[in-house]
């Protein structure tokens, strides 16, 4: 069943301005994710935390459109968050930062559930924002770098932006990165699932079903053991995503617009909006410039199907990130 939008929220939010409004909302889906579907098969449970958000998505697709117009400067972004906590590890002090590249904040839990089982501690978990559009090139230019693979095999151009970091790009089983982490004080680790996942053509269920096995899975621990051995552990990811296969359908003009303007994809150049109010997309400024974003959860029919899962638009869970410590618990 849908979640309904609370009132009390609803009613601050009427009132809010932008910034204290993004406030209450990023919270709020933080604690949608922690404290929704516990107990349930990780495919189940993934789907009653999408579901308890989407009266909030409809919400920013109608009436609270105009909030989107604030998001870039409203909520803090997971790069300059990312930036201030690698410069406030004091000096002789290891620090690691794993991004785990497309993880949500759905999987919150089986993180912690992990954690705990495995000997870490969970010792701040917030939602950041992702860049405009979220993608992973658009991350990757936030962090300093044109691309993420030029963080490979330690070889970081001096644009980058976590100084003195060793950097690693990566999708190999949780072991061999094990294996490629040294003694050096400072780290970057940036691993492609479960990106890879849902570009490979995972089903939502099936990627559910994955994350609840890689955060039971030994050799994962056993990876974030050797980056925080010696190290404190920060774990992010550069953007969320969509669950594209239970979105609304669009039909009439609007699909016809909407087919036009992204194809299949959910980012399209900077352009005409349409005649719509409230709007289909939007047309919002990142960091490369400005490009469009569909709106909401909707989808159009594309030739050969719609994806299962997808980012770059504008629903809660594709532009907020997990931000989370973790500890090695003696």
């Amino acid at each position: 069943m849908t979640a309904t939008l609370p009132l009390a929220l609803l009613r601050e939010l009427q009132v809010a301005a932008p910034a204290p409004a993004w406030s209450l909302l990023a919270q709020y889906a933080l604690e949608a994710c922690e404290t929704n579907g516990t107990g349930l098969p990780a495919d189940t449970a993934a789907r009653v935390r999408d579901e308890a958000l989407r009266a909030l998505d409809t919400w920013l697709a109608g009436a609270g459109w105009d909030l989107w117009c604030e998001f870039g400067t409203a909520v803090p972004r997971t790069a300059d968050r990312l930036f201030a906590w690698w410069d406030a590890v004091p000096t002789g002090t290891g620090a690691a930062v794993l991004i785990l590249d497309g993880l949500s904040l759905r999987e919150l839990p089986l993180l912690r559930e992990g954690a705990a089982a495995h000997g870490f501690a969970v010792t701040a978990a917030e939602a950041a924002a992702a860049e405009l559009p979220g993608d992973t090139n658009t991350f990757a230019a936030a962090l300093g770098v044109t691309a993420r693979n030029t963080l490979a095999n330690n070889h970081p151009p001096a644009a980058f932006r976590l100084a003195g970091a060793c950097t690693e790009v990566a999708n190999l089983p949780w072991a061999d990165c094990a294996a490629l982490i040294k003694a050096e004080p400072r780290w970057m680790f940036w691993h492609e699932w479960p990106d890879t996942r849902f570009h490979d053509g995972s089903t939502f269920q099936a990627l559910a079903r994955n994350a609840a096995n890689t955060f039971a899975d030994a050799a994962f621990w056993g990876f974030l053991k050797r980056l925080a051995t010696g190290r404190r552990l920060l774990v992010t990811s550069d953007h969320g995503y969509a669950h594209i296969g239970s979105f609304q359908d669009t039909d009439g003009d609007a699909k016809t617009w909407l087919r036009a303007a992204f194809g299949g994809g959910r980012i399209a150049a900077d352009g005409e909006l349409g005649p719509w109010s409230p709007p289909l997309a939007l047309a919002l400024e990142g960091r490369q410039g400005r490009v469009r974003m569909p709106l909401g959860r909707r989808k159009w029919p594309v030739p050969g199907g719609n994806a299962s899962l997808g980012h770059g638009g504008l629903t809660l869970l594709e532009v907020l990130s997990p931000f989370i410590e973790l500890r090695l618990q003696d």
